[in-house]
């Protein structure tokens, strides 16, 4: 057994004592040393993959995967949205990548997961710059829109309070439901300052546009029962409303500051209110067609009569020639 092991012993010596060869050719002291050189440096410098280094390839790996997740599902959210909103989704996609990420790492680095929650956080401040700007976009719309509205009902042929309140409600219910996000308030003053101001300059012509349209009521009244349809009566009153618009406003002596602010204006205001603008009728609108089939009816009421007066006329006559004959 021994000299067979002091055989096996010379056969590995002879083994190590032999020239290495490198591709076929022998290797001699200089380039053993040379390859050495080369091969210490390219481990120093991460060329030769080692356990760790492949761990954390491994593991970047898992990251970049639970990154695209993450950013995946923010693309998936509806902007723009509150701040607070979109901290509460953010948090939970947060924290669905990093359970994805405990779930398939290797080893137990905190590296890789410090990495991970750097390019997340890295991400969301891109969703909030994005979230930001579709928030002006959306606030600067519905605020143009909802000034435009305004402008138009200030421009109303038939004043009405009620309209202008009605429309103001709209806009505003339209506004709170579109403009979401960083920019709410910043737009929310801006349109309350708008409506503000236009319901000011509104109320400043309002009672004088309601005065003049009452005069002219009265004006057409007088034309119309006197040229038109012939009634004393209902030009007698024409005439009689005229006046007293005209003389009462400039004699006026009660306890109110003015005229426009005396009872009897307010229940004339509250009564043309409830005919301009309820539930049912919407004067501006429907006054035209209205005053269209009051025409025509008068018209067709006038036909009848003078058909009927006709046949009656053409009976009489007709009478007459017997009794001749």
């Amino acid at each position: 057994g021994y000299v067979r092991q002091r055989k096996e012993l010379g056969q590995v010596v002879n083994g190590l004592a032999e020239p290495k060869r490198l591709k076929g050719e022998l290797l001699t002291g200089a380039q053993f040393a040379d390859l050495l050189e080369r091969t210490v440096e390219a481990l120093n410098k991460g060329d030769i993959p080692m356990a760790g280094s492949v761990v954390a390839m491994f593991n970047r790996d898992i990251v970049w995967r639970c990154q695209e997740e993450y950013s995946s599902a923010m693309r998936r959210v509806v902007l723009p949205m509150s701040e607070d909103a979109l901290e509460l989704e953010h948090e939970d996609q947060k924290s669905a990548a990093q359970r994805q990420y405990d779930a398939e790492r290797f080893g137990m680095s905190d590296t890789s997961a410090s990495e991970l929650s750097a390019a997340i956080d890295k991400e969301y401040q891109t969703v909030v710059a994005s979230n930001a700007l579709k928030s002006a976009q959306a606030c600067e719309q519905y605020h143009a829109l909802c000034e435009e509205a305004v402008d138009t009902l200030e421009e109303m042929k038939l004043p009405s309070l009620r309209k202008l309140e009605r429309g103001i409600e709209r806009c505003n219910a339209s506004f709170v439901h579109y403009c979401v996000g960083p920019s709410l308030g910043t737009y929310d003053q801006k349109l309350s300052k708008s409506l503000s101001r236009g319901r000011s300059h509104f109320k400043q012509s309002y009672n004088q546009r309601l005065f003049n349209g009452l005069l002219a009521i009265t004006v057409l009244c007088v034309v119309v029962h006197r040229f038109v349809i012939k009634n004393s009566l209902m030009e007698l009153l024409g005439w009689a409303g005229f006046g007293f618009l005209e003389l009462y406003p400039k004699l006026y002596f009660g306890s109110a500051t003015s005229f426009y602010e005396s009872n009897l204006w307010l229940q004339l205001a509250a009564v043309w209110e409830v005919l301009a603008f309820n539930p049912v009728l919407d004067l501006e609108e429907m006054g035209p067609l209205l005053l269209g089939m009051s025409c025509l009816a008068y018209l067709g009421v006038r036909c009848y009569r003078r058909r009927r007066a006709g046949k009656r006329s053409r009976q009489v006559m007709g009478v007459d020639k017997d009794l001749d004959v």
